[in-house]
């Protein structure tokens, strides 16, 4: 009653358990989108803060805070000095006379000097939000575009006396700009969110690879090349040894195969005994210190700046070691590291 008892065929490419390659391999993608992910929540968070902040706009002659977010293109807002655009805005009065505005376009060009701004002459009148909220007229302009040095456009007002005005970027904010020298402005939400200038003229930001890394990836494709080397001499050589011995050794005719052919199945054999000597523990040491890097940078107090109470925000780690290879700093002019302070 004994039942005939089978034998598993041998393995004949792994020498190694699944597992054992696998798991490593996986620990180490774990680890590096893990990275990511982080790094893509902090920035996340970040988007977030800045679409909440708080504005002022004009809701049946009365000023009422919403958030960023929440501005839809006709809205008049009411942005005070110091705050920053959230919105591409038509300039209708300010605190100014004649309804003239002061605006800093450093976050858009580079630029730390200040730029004037004018209301047109048929709404410069309206410095209250209830005059604003009697304003009646059509704006007409060009549709969403990436040009950020122009604007051409027509206000027309509803009453004949006012006229039409031709507008052009003289009477336009751009967001992301920031209010300056003006006790407060109303502004005309003209586009918002991504039809914004900046917004359209904006690219998609590439992955960048530091220097390191790429220098590693290079010395990584060089020995696996030479891995690929070893692993043909190592199943030359056991070709050539099973077809010398195999005819007097019955026990390495048992998997049915030629000389050549176990030869030839032995490459892959060699391929993953020899696959530690691709280093992939590399890349968790490397992230782990980048990620550690980038916590240090935000916790550097020596780069933390009191006036605006805005400490280094590190975005992404994957460029921390090119920080250390800075031999030359080029500026445009004088002006920007002194900072215009004639101290």
């Amino acid at each position: 009653g004994c039942k005939p008892m089978t034998l598993r065929p041998p393995s004949r490419i792994s020498p190694l358990g699944r597992g054992t390659t696998a798991m490593t391999l996986a620990v180490v993608l774990a680890f590096t989108a893990l990275k990511e992910a982080l790094e893509d929540i902090r920035r996340h968070r970040n988007d977030r803060a800045v679409n909440a902040t708080p504005v002022s706009v004009v809701l049946d002659g009365e000023l009422v805070t919403v958030r960023w977010r929440d501005v839809r293109v006709g809205d008049v807002l009411h942005v005070r000095n110091g705050e920053f655009l959230p919105a591409d805005l038509l300039v209708l009065s300010s605190s100014e006379p004649q309804g003239m505005c002061y605006v800093e376009t450093s976050n858009l060009d580079g630029e730390s000097n200040l730029k004037i701004r004018k209301a047109p002459e048929s709404s410069v009148h309206a410095v209250t939000p209830a005059s604003v909220s009697a304003l009646r007229g059509l704006l007409e302009c060009d549709p969403p575009n990436a040009d950020m040095y122009r604007f051409d456009g027509s206000l027309i007002m509803s009453n004949p006396s006012n006229g039409t005005a031709q507008l052009s970027m003289k009477q336009v904010l751009l967001r992301g700009a920031q209010l300056r020298n003006t006790k407060w402005v109303f502004g005309l939400a003209v586009y918002t969110g991504k039809d914004t200038k900046i917004a359209k003229s904006s690219n998609k930001v590439p992955t960048k690879r530091s220097s390191v890394e790429k220098f590693t990836n290079t010395l990584i494709i060089l020995i696996f090349l030479a891995q690929l080397l070893l692993c043909f001499i190592c199943a030359l050589g056991n070709g050539m040894w099973l077809a010398k011995h195999s005819g007097s050794h019955t026990y390495l005719q048992a998997q049915g195969l030629s000389a050549s052919s176990s030869g030839a199945l032995s490459f892959l054999t060699f391929l993953i005994l020899f696959s530690n000597l691709i280093p992939i523990s590399l890349y968790v040491s490397m992230e782990t210190v980048k990620f550690g890097q980038s916590i240090f940078i935000n916790w550097d107090i020596h780069m933390y700046h009191a006036e605006l109470d805005a400490p280094a925000i590190a975005r992404t780690s994957n460029l921390n070691e090119e920080l250390g290879q800075v031999k030359y700093i080029f500026s445009d002019k004088t002006g920007t590291l002194p900072r215009n302070s004639m101290d």
